[in-house]
């Protein structure tokens, strides 16, 4: 009977160790020189870096696939439910599909939510963050736990990857400039082309800031669109959304980022 317990008791906390676990599926062809069980990897490694954080939320499996033009995250499910992305990485390039991967996660954070996309720069903001946060946290986790032994080496790479990015003057903010005067200055810019990627580029270097000090704080993403709708709203509004849809332990790194922009919490 003791025995009994025992493998009982074993197999509940496995179901519970488990219950939060992100499943990534590589399918289809066109990766060119790396293989299905290497990128299988490397995407795990890259989507562990934010999804460690995340212990209250959950998602269904990820595809990933090859796609042609651009890296994306579908609104449409796959036929049994799961989520799909697409990557236009390939080869050996492991930085590269990280940075790719690491964003398209984010989005599915997010959850993906029709309606007003005045706003969608912020998240598209936030993606780019999760790229670099994933860079630099693979940089640190392959130093010691890399998935191959000989992979060690290749720390270093993702760092630099993510380096020469937060390096780029094209993607910083302008010197003597506070990213509150920046986003008044480019605010209809921002609204008008979610997908700068320069301008992306400066608000996610703030973001990162952040997460790299409170990284459970990635598990807010989850509800950033659970109050939108088709009405148009403003940033701040957009904003105070989020705050009032997390759960309390997030509300004051959401009260950060409205004081970032420099706007009203209440």
């Amino acid at each position: 009977m003791m025995r009994l317990f025992t493998l009982l008791f074993i197999l509940a906390l496995t179901l519970k160790l488990n219950a939060n676990e992100l499943k990534i599926k590589v399918v289809g062809e066109g990766w060119g020189k790396a293989s299905k069980a290497d990128l299988q990897k490397v995407l795990e490694s890259a989507a562990d870096t934010i999804w460690r954080h995340c212990k209250d939320v959950k998602l269904p499996p990820i595809q990933v696939g090859k796609g042609d033009n651009t890296p994306i995250s579908l609104y449409k499910r796959a036929e049994n439910g799961d989520l799909q992305v697409k990557l236009t990485s390939k080869d050996l390039f492991w930085a590269q599909h990280s940075y790719q991967f690491a964003h398209e996660i984010c989005h599915c954070l997010c959850r993906f939510k029709n309606g007003d996309k005045t706003n969608m720069w912020f998240e598209e903001s936030l993606c780019e963050t999760a790229s670099l946060f994933a860079l630099r946290a693979m940089s640190k986790d392959w130093q010691t736990k890399p998935p191959y032994p000989h992979w060690k080496s290749y720390s270093g790479a993702l760092y630099e990857y993510a380096e020469k990015l937060l390096q780029d003057p094209e993607r910083s903010l302008p010197e003597n400039m506070s990213i509150k005067q920046w986003y008044q200055k480019n605010k209809k810019a921002l609204e008008k082309d979610a997908v700068n990627r320069k301008m992306n580029a400066v608000v996610a270097k703030e973001l990162l800031k952040f997460l790299e000090k409170d990284p459970h704080h990635w598990e807010a993403v989850f509800w950033i669109n659970e109050r939108r709708t088709k009405e148009k709203v403003s940033f701040e509004d957009y904003l105070k959304n989020w705050k009032a849809s997390v759960p309390e332990k997030h509300k004051i790194f959401v009260e950060k980022i409205i004081n970032l922009f420099g706007l009203k919490n209440k």
